[in-house]
């Protein structure tokens, strides 16, 4: 089965690498079968964490989706991998928050 590494790098506020942080990988439709091999495909938890310059990947099966959680900074959400190389996770994710909500409007929640 062909693979798409998902990749992607987290920062803090000072713009600096952010090491040891978890992204789960979990499937989002069970079971999860590709049909292109007729193989299924298992549906424990998949991760990897951050490292020292704030970096990840992970190798994911083309065209099965996933839910991606990423707690320490309050992303949930759901994407399907792409049929290429490699693919930037913050691509394929749209991530919670963009700003102050105007005066007036209620304060959204996250997303999860």
């Amino acid at each position: 089965m062909a693979t798409c590494t998902v990749y992607g790098t987290i920062i803090n506020g000072k713009d600096q690498p952010v090491e040891g942080i978890t992204i789960n990988f979990m499937l989002a439709v069970m079971p999860s079968i590709q049909t292109s091999s007729g193989k299924a495909i298992y549906a424990g938890p998949v991760f990897c964490a951050t490292d020292a310059d704030g970096y990840f990947e992970k190798e994911l099966i083309q065209s099965t989706e996933f839910i991606v959680i990423i707690a320490s900074i309050g992303l949930k959400g759901n994407f399907v991998v792409p049929s290429a190389t490699s693919y930037n996770l913050f691509e394929l994710v749209a991530m919670y928050g963009t700003g102050d909500p105007a005066p007036g409007e209620p304060v959204p929640e996250p997303n999860w």
